[in-house]
């Protein structure tokens, strides 16, 4: 496991640049849905900052996904 966090570390400096300058909200997750990369466009569209962001858990960021997602299946 701590080789598969490196590696995406690794992969997730090299890819930053790029990610920051697409100017598209871009948000990446880990396996235990954390966040691990979350750009400013994406904390301008949410008005959540990167800081409050990374290595949180998405439904800790976006509540109301997990009933959005509860929803779904229900239907």
């Amino acid at each position: 496991m701590a080789s598969t966090n490196q590696e995406l570390a690794s992969a997730l400096r090299m890819f930053s640049r790029f990610f920051d300058l697409i100017h598209q909200p871009l948000a990446v997750i880990n396996e235990r849905g954390e966040y691990v990369y979350y750009n400013q466009e994406s904390a301008d569209l949410d008005g959540y900052s990167i800081e409050r962001a990374m290595g949180k858990h998405m439904l800790d960021v976006y509540p109301g996904m997990k009933e959005a997602k509860v929803r779904c299946f229900h239907r």
